[in-house]
């Protein structure tokens, strides 16, 4: 029995063999499949699922799988905000440009520098800076400009110049914080209506007012002013208007302090038109002696008509009153008038040189918009005068030598045809 047993193994076990290897193989693949399912089954996400698992980052392949399936759809809740990918966008970050000569950029030990040399410029939102050197801090944000010395001619080129909206400042050296928009600056000069203000330590904020500390403020234009007013402290205001405060403040002419100060002050931004003093100016004549001229007032009259009175003054007798006044409305005519009155004399009383005389003068300039009425024209041009009002009352040359006057008015009428005929 057994050799008959032995005898059927041997015949068919190539057989068994072959089946057993089939048999091997069918196992390992249904249970391979079983668990690829188990896997599946337990690692399935919903998209919205899978962003608030993991959202700073999402595999290609789930994204994938969920954009195939019909049934996932994405939760509105997860929407991407336009808002937050702006705060990560590239206007957020300073962007250089020029830098002729060359640039270096120092990546090691820590450093995260960029070296900009000749005619730089960077840009970051409204504000523009130009210099003729740069450095840049990566890590900290804050960029150091400042300008080159010839070192044949002792000039300097290149001085930073800051651009922000309408201001423009010039100064020897910046450091400015991108991050928190505060810069300080050395020896900056600003522009403050018919003014200057000088500043040598200077702290620019992020609401755009600017601090400054041992200043100057004067008309004189040149670098090293012959008067001014030296501030301890000011602070320039932008916002909502242009202003500036200051604290104690002592005059200096020439180099020399005088014994005259005021405790504080203010520079408001002067309107294009107020009602106000009208300065005079002082000076001397050969004729009537020194005069103290065009002192008076300026009134102001809503939008659309202004008047001054002034009055003049010699020391030899002379004076004189000027009435001006201007009227405009828009889209239908404008015009000026003007009245002089003046007593004019030359030399001395009882000398044989002695001479006096009055003048009058009467002027009036009008004009009507073409839109005011159509087809219609009317002008004035009224000119009278005393024959020697020019002699003294003149404001130019071309005025002093005429010795006529004429007057001109004129008022017209063009038809204009009718668009329905034919």
């Amino acid at each position: 029995m057994r050799k008959k047993i032995a005898g059927c193994f041997d015949r068919y076990k190539g057989k068994l063999a072959l089946a057993g290897v089939v048999f091997l193989l069918l196992a390992g693949s249904f249970s391979g499949r079983s668990q690829d399912d188990r896997r599946r089954g337990r690692g399935r996400q919903t998209f919205s699922q899978a962003v608030a698992f993991n959202p700073d980052s999402v595999e290609v392949s789930d994204s994938i799988k969920a954009i195939r399936d019909s049934i996932h759809r994405a939760d509105s809740l997860f929407k991407i905000d336009s808002a937050a990918l702006q705060k990560h966008s590239s206007l957020d970050y300073p962007a250089f440009t020029g830098a002729k000569d060359s640039i270096i950029e120092i990546f090691t030990d820590g450093q995260r520098k960029v070296y900009y040399y000749g005619d730089v410029s960077v840009t970051y939102g409204n504000m523009k800076l130009t210099a003729d050197y740069m450095e840049y801090d990566m890590k900290t944000g804050i960029v150091f400009a400042r300008g080159t010395k010839d070192t044949i001619t002792g000039e300097t080129k290149g001085m930073p110049t800051m651009t922000e909206g309408k201001a423009s400042y010039t100064m020897e050296e910046l450091r400015y914080n991108f991050n928190t928009r505060k810069a300080r600056i050395t020896n900056m000069i600003t522009k403050q209506d018919d003014g200057l203000l000088h500043g040598k330590n200077i702290k620019m904020m992020p609401d755009k007012s600017i601090n400054i500390t041992n200043g100057k403020y004067t008309v004189c234009d040149l670098a090293d002013p012959h008067y001014y007013m030296t501030l301890s402290s000011a602070k320039i205001i932008t916002e909502p208007s242009q202003k500036t405060v200051f604290g104690p403040a002592g005059l200096v002419v020439e180099g020399v302090p005088m014994p005259i100060g005021i405790p504080f002050g203010f520079i408001p931004k002067r309107p294009q038109r107020a009602t106000g003093f009208l300065m005079p100016t002082f000076g001397e004549e050969r004729a009537r002696g020194f005069y103290l001229r065009d002192a008076g007032m300026y009134f102001v009259f809503g939008d659309y008509f202004d008047f001054s009175v002034t009055g003049s003054y010699y020391t030899l007798g002379s004076y004189s009153i000027d009435v001006n006044s201007r009227y405009k409305v828009n889209y239908k005519f404008n015009g000026s008038l003007s009245f002089t009155y003046s007593n004019d004399q030359t030399g001395e009383k009882g000398q044989p040189d002695f001479f006096q005389t009055k003048n009058v003068g009467l002027r009036w300039s009008h004009s009507q918009d073409s839109k005011m009425m159509p087809g219609t024209t009317f002008s004035a041009s009224v000119n009278f005068s005393s024959p020697s009002n020019n002699r003294y009352n003149a404001t130019s040359v071309t005025e002093a030598l005429q010795n006529q006057a004429s007057s001109s008015i004129s008022s017209g009428t063009v038809h204009i045809p009718s668009p329905c005929r034919t």
